[in-house]
């Protein structure tokens, strides 16, 4: 998906629906993908995604480790909290015609709010906060989100071994 992402100025202004995202050190990940950290050394930081439900809530897919994350529903100030320059950023498509209606966006959400089995558990590249986002906004399932897309190839060479 080709995505740009603009700085949100008040949060007033956030529409229902829109996917949203702040900035997180590479650092924060958890211990689980320890792994993973030498070929993400690189990477200062990383987007956490949800999505803007409206009334200050926003969906996102999350977790305390890899067996506890799920959807979930937030404040938008948890969501923000942690980000590391104090930014919220909207995710923006380059294609308008991928992304779904606003009700569909928000519907869909609820959907998997009440039923958060229906969302497969966590995988590093395919099952992630970006792509539970991404889905939420186009429908569309996606593979290789941008946290795994810097190491995408050591990572297929691994799996393969």
């Amino acid at each position: 998906m080709d995505v740009s992402y603009v700085e949100i100025d008040e949060i007033g202004n956030l529409d229902a629906g829109t996917q949203i995202a702040v900035k997180k050190s590479a650092e924060s990940l958890h211990s689980s993908f320890s792994f993973f950290y030498p070929f993400l050394k690189n990477m200062r930081y990383y987007y956490h995604h949800g999505v803007y439900l409206g009334h200050c809530k926003v969906v996102h897919f999350a977790g305390q480790d890899r067996e506890d994350a799920r959807p979930r529903k937030c404040d938008i100030f948890q969501f923000w909290q942690d980000a590391m320059d104090r930014k919220l950023y909207k995710v923006q498509y380059n294609d308008p015609s991928v992304v779904l209606s606003t009700i569909l966006t928000c519907h869909r959400a609820d959907e998997v709010l009440a039923r958060p089995g229906t969302w497969p558990g966590f995988q590093f590249a395919d099952y992630n906060c970006e792509s539970f986002a991404i889905w939420l906004k186009t429908g569309k399932n996606i593979h290789a989100s941008e946290l795994i897309r810097p190491i995408l190839p050591l990572a297929v060479a691994v799996a393969s071994f």
